[in-house]
């Protein structure tokens, strides 16, 4: 397990016991943030260790994931370019989602930046920029708004989340003054957006592709879990990567 300094200029890992209890939360909600709902924050971070294979034949494989204008302004879009693969033409749509982690102590904070319908999908390949506003600041704890937090970024289909790509964002004045003095109130127009793109965290849910379930199969199903280091999915092609 790793972790990614505080500073955006040089991301390093450090050992998870060196890390704070808040850095701690930061590491296990990107790589174990649930979708279900009322759950603690104890809950939230439950550490899945299935690690056995996904079984179902997934109809979509997301084949890469470039994420654009990065580093940035706080204030900027997030804009991400999807690649995806449809094994078959699907009959609805594929709902995707960019998701701001405001804080690591509760989903309260959880701001749902867009969400975008792309259908109907036919079989082959498709690409497209999905590109959502900034968090609403007043919506950001003061104590959450400068560091490291999660962006979120999910697809589902039938209302059932597949698949999940997790990215460290770290939030950091870019003046050598407020750095070293940051203000009590945190002044989002001078501070500067970077995602880790190298490093994505990928989640995928085994679901039911056919809806035979009409309640869905994503609660209690297996979870798989991947670093994301060049691939999003263990069943894609091995010459692709994620930037």
């Amino acid at each position: 397990m790793e972790q990614l300094s505080r500073s955006p200029s040089r991301y390093v890992a450090i050992l998870v016991n060196q890390m704070s209890n808040r850095e701690n939360q930061i590491y296990d909600l990107l790589v174990k943030h649930t979708p279900l709902k009322g759950k603690n924050v104890v809950q939230r971070l439950k550490i899945y260790k299935c690690l056995k294979p996904v079984v179902s034949m997934a109809k979509v494989h997301v084949q890469n994931v470039v994420v654009l204008d990065n580093p940035s302004n706080f204030s900027n879009p997030f804009q991400f370019e999807i690649t995806f693969e449809c094994l078959e033409d699907l009959q609805e749509d594929l709902e995707w989602k960019i998701i701001y982690v405001g804080s690591a102590e509760s989903e309260t904070y959880d701001q749902v930046l867009d969400t975008v319908y792309v259908g109907p999908v036919p079989e082959g390949r498709h690409m497209f920029v999905f590109q959502a506003e900034p968090p609403q600041p007043s919506k950001i704890p003061v104590a959450d708004a400068v560091g490291v937090t999660v962006v979120l970024l999910t697809c589902s289909y039938r209302g059932q989340e597949f698949i999940r790509v997790g990215y460290y964002v770290n939030n950091e004045y870019g003046d050598a003054e407020l750095k070293e003095n940051p203000p009590a109130v945190p002044q989002f127009d001078k501070l500067m957006r970077n995602i880790l793109a190298t490093n994505p965290r990928v989640t995928r849910f085994k679901v039911d592709w056919d809806d035979t379930n009409k309640s869905g199969t994503t609660k209690g199903e297996q979870v798989v879990e991947s670093d994301g280091h060049q691939k999003m999915d263990a069943s894609l092609m091995e010459s692709m990567d994620v930037m």
